[in-house]
Formats: C-alpha cells, sequence, structure tokens
C-alpha cells in the first residue's frame, strides 16, 4: 500500500489531492474505494456515459442531473415501463410552455398524462380531475 504522506507532502500543490485520490490502492476486505474526481478509472451502471451524450436541447435553467432525468423518463416512455416517483416529482418542477424552458405546454401535458398512468402513487396524490 502506498504511503499518503509522501503524496500530501509533494513539492508541486496541484498535484495535492488529485494524486492522492486517483492512485488506486489495496482495499481491505469490503471497503469500497472511492474517488472524488473522475479519474476515468471508474465505469458507472448508468445508460448515459457522458453529460453531452443525453443534452438533447440546451436549457439554461437546467442541471446535468435534469438531462439525466429527462432522459430517464424519455426512455420510461419509449420502453412503455413504469416511472418512479421521484422523477415524477421532478416533472412537476419543471417550467413549460416559454421560450428556454425544457418542455413545451403540449410535451410537458403529455409526460404528465403517462406519469399518471405509469406511477400508482403519483397518482394519488394528484388532485380529481373531472
Amino acid at each position: 500500500m502506498q504511503n499518503n504522506t509522501d503524496t500530501a507532502h509533494t513539492s508541486d500543490p496541484h498535484l495535492y489531492g488529485i494524486t492522492l485520490l486517483n492512485i488506486p490502492q489495496a482495499n481491505s476486505f469490503g471497503q469500497i474505494p472511492y474517488y472524488m474526481f473522475p479519474s476515468g478509472q471508474t465505469k458507472t451502471g448508468s445508460s448515459a456515459t457522458t453529460f453531452d451524450s443525453v443534452k438533447y436541447r440546451e436549457v439554461e435553467s437546467w442541471q446535468e442531473s435534469d438531462y439525466l432525468d429527462y432522459e430517464d423518463f424519455e426512455n420510461a416512455i419509449e420502453t412503455d415501463e413504469e416511472v418512479s416517483f421521484a422523477l415524477c416529482q421532478w416533472l412537476m418542477r419543471q417550467s413549460h410552455g416559454n421560450i428556454g424552458d425544457g418542455f413545451t405546454d403540449e410535451e410537458w401535458e403529455d409526460w404528465y398524462f403517462y406519469a399518471l398512468e405509469h406511477c400508482p402513487r403519483f397518482a394519488a396524490e394528484q388532485p380529481r380531475r373531472r
């Protein structure tokens, strides 16, 4: 196992932390390695490999997680699967119908009715429709 104090006392301050976090270390049984900064050493199980791969449109107020939620919801619609309650709540927080919004009014309404049909908990918490 590498002596981390030697790495921390390196003469180049830009290497401090990044060198320490990106060097794979031997783990004891049950210990999971955690890398603070992406180093290309680990792969995730997500269907999205990079932020740019899911970025369909530029929405000023969206963060990376919003693009990933958009993709998850869109994939559920395409495969006719259930939508998680968390994604339904995300949809309810999205503005729509204005220039620069992530959704048009029609698209948001379609997704809303899909969520009602594919998430029982979400449907139960919505006001009754006439």
